[in-house]
């Protein structure tokens, strides 16, 4: 989940993920790549870090992060 607020990320959640336990579950508890994506505005994410090891894993999160960033736009008719 993805909370926007004049294009910027106020905040994000992952609500359910797939991976064993391990490295791959970093992408809900490592609170520094999770507080990375706030403040950031669509054309900021690309840039910023992948979780080493869950590399898949934390590159979809962001790809999440910039889809929801893309649909506010859109939405605000930008």
């Amino acid at each position: 989940m993805v909370g926007v607020k004049d294009g910027k990320v106020l905040a994000t959640k992952c609500l359910e993920q797939g991976e064993d336990a391990g490295i791959g579950t970093k992408i809900t508890t490592d609170q520094n790549f999770i507080n990375q994506f706030i403040g950031k505005s669509v054309d900021q994410v690309d840039g910023l870090s992948t979780i080493s090891g869950a590399t898949i894993s934390s590159t979809a999160y962001r790809n999440i992060v910039k889809t929801a960033l893309t649909a506010y736009q859109m939405s605000e008719g930008k």
